[in-house]
């Protein structure tokens, strides 16, 4: 804990009930076990990631936050409204051997993007304070190497959380994302 008295960034989360936090060693067996794989480099190259960085996603995964304060879920049944659908995905990235970045996403949420935006900045406020940076739709704090961020998009159709560790080796280059957007 900081001598200020400002809250520490912590932030574990649970991915298809496989435990993550910022720093942590990955264990790749587990990681498949709980529905990631690895990134292809056809695709890295389609989302313009840099190399030297390892890249593993899960599709419509169900992450919990905050110490189980928030759910992030995928909604996918045929039966309901395609304004009742949603999708979500998780990108790891991994530098030597640790978890480097991740961004948890909501995918063509009509009322979910927004209504989980909300539920993760109110969360991450409770746990860290008020954000460093707020602009209407964008929320970052950032404390002692760590970098989180929501982002809702203009159409409020789209969600992403970014989590960041910026200890891995000292190296302040984020594999071409940043955590505020």
């Amino acid at each position: 804990m900081p001598t200020t008295g400002e809250p520490t960034l912590e932030l574990r989360v649970a991915v298809n009930g496989l435990s993550l936090a910022p720093g942590q060693i990955i264990d790749t067996a587990l990681l498949g076990r709980a529905g990631f794989t690895r990134l292809p480099a056809w695709r890295r190259w389609l989302r313009r990631l840099p190399g030297g960085f390892g890249y593993w996603e899960a599709i419509d995964p169900t992450v919990h936050c905050f110490d189980g304060a928030v759910e992030i879920y995928a909604s996918r049944q045929g039966y309901l409204d395609p304004d009742r659908q949603w999708g979500t995905a998780l990108l790891l990235c991994e530098e030597n051997g640790r978890v480097r970045w991740f961004d948890i996403r909501v995918i063509e949420g009509v009322y979910s993007a927004c209504n989980f935006y909300e539920r993760f900045v109110e969360a991450a406020s409770r746990q860290f304070g008020e954000p460093d940076q707020h602009l209407d739709q964008d929320s970052a704090w950032q404390r002692n190497g760590l970098s989180v961020a929501a982002h809702l998009s203009d159409d409020a159709l789209h969600a992403s959380f970014h989590v960041e560790w910026a200890g891995a080796g000292g190296n302040n280059n984020n594999g071409g994302r940043g955590a505020t957007r």
